[in-house]
């Protein structure tokens, strides 16, 4: 899991500004083309600089837009690039003058979560407290917004704190530092839905294999090949979740050290949802199969799959890359 890392100044926004760089300001007129873009490289998964000529696109590695155009690294440009390549993991396409992810300005989310999310992130969090505490009808408190229950609901978070023994003025400080750990911990909960996305595609390919076993032997063989590819990425992810969430589960761990729990569930944020954009177009492509697509479109549709699979997750490679 690759830590997420924060910037430090590069380079001004502009003459005469000393404040921190925010966006992606560049010098050098290559940077100034139109149509021109950073992004990842499908295969090798390396940031490039994609630059139309004429009617072609050259995909230019970092590396060689350095050498090219005399770009050199303690330059403000060069310090740039060196941005770029870490941005990516966040963000798919990055043009020139576009705002540097605020992952890297200061650890939040370039992106937003749905409300069922935040209130998931909330229910784990009155949930550990219930726990704690031995009270576990407290959890018929999230479904109610009135003063009376978020009252209840912080001297729950005070009184667990105290049972846990972090003292009191951990305990004081408990219900602000819950509250901003479930901020934060709804993020995950949205990777779980779109994770739960990608495990369908394979609860998919399951029920197909079982109706292609004295029907089509072709289908089933891709089957099989499928399953076997995207298996291991699939449980290494579920691992991840697992091993937060264990990691996360007590009033004591989430209490002791805030900041490093924050900074836990950041980096695995981020980390997990850098995993999973590669399977946006495949998981949509499956969310609109209907029940009575022809078998030719199933086929085709586990071939495209199977494609996706042998692509990225080959067997001699390390999936946990991304």
């Amino acid at each position: 899991m690759q830590k997420a890392e924060t910037i430090e100044e590069a380079r001004p926004n502009g003459p005469g500004d000393g404040d921190r760089v925010t966006h992606f300001v560049f010098e050098h007129k290559v940077f100034a083309l139109e149509h021109a873009y950073f992004a990842l490289e499908p295969r090798s998964r390396e940031p490039v600089y994609y630059v139309r000529l004429g009617e072609l696109q050259a995909v230019l590695p970092l590396p060689m837009v350095r050498a090219e155009f005399g770009i050199e690294k303690d330059s403000p440009d060069g310090k740039l690039l060196d941005v770029v390549a870490k941005s990516l993991r966040y963000v798919k396409e990055i043009r020139p003058n576009d705002s540097i992810p605020s992952e890297l300005l200061d650890g939040s989310a370039s992106w937003s979560v749905e409300e069922k999310h935040r209130l998931a992130a909330k229910a784990r969090v009155v949930g550990v407290i219930a726990e704690q505490i031995g009270r576990r009808n407290l959890l018929d408190l999230l479904g109610e917004e009135g003063e009376e229950a978020k009252r209840r609901v912080r001297e729950a978070m005070i009184e667990a704190a105290g049972k846990a023994g972090l003292g009191p003025e951990a305990a004081r400080k408990a219900p602000g530092l819950l509250e901003a750990f479930a901020r934060e911990y709804a993020y995950i909960e949205a990777l779980r839905d779109r994770f739960g996305e990608v495990r369908s595609i394979l609860n998919a390919i399951a029920q197909i294999a079982k109706g292609a076993k004295t029907t089509d032997q072709q289908t089933l063989q891709d089957v099989l090949r499928v399953q076997a590819l995207l298996r291991p990425p699939i449980a290494d992810i579920e691992a991840t979740f697992t091993a937060l969430d264990a990691q996360t589960a007590s009033i004591a761990t989430i209490l002791g050290k805030p900041a490093a729990q924050i900074e836990l569930v950041r980096r695995v944020r981020d980390d997990i949802r850098f995993r999973l954009r590669i399977w946006d177009d495949l998981v949509a492509k499956w969310r609109d199969r209907s029940e009575g697509d022809s078998s030719q479109s199933v086929e085709s549709l586990v071939k495209e799959t199977y494609r996706f699979a042998a692509f990225h997750f080959p067997q001699t490679r390390d999936w946990r890359r991304g």
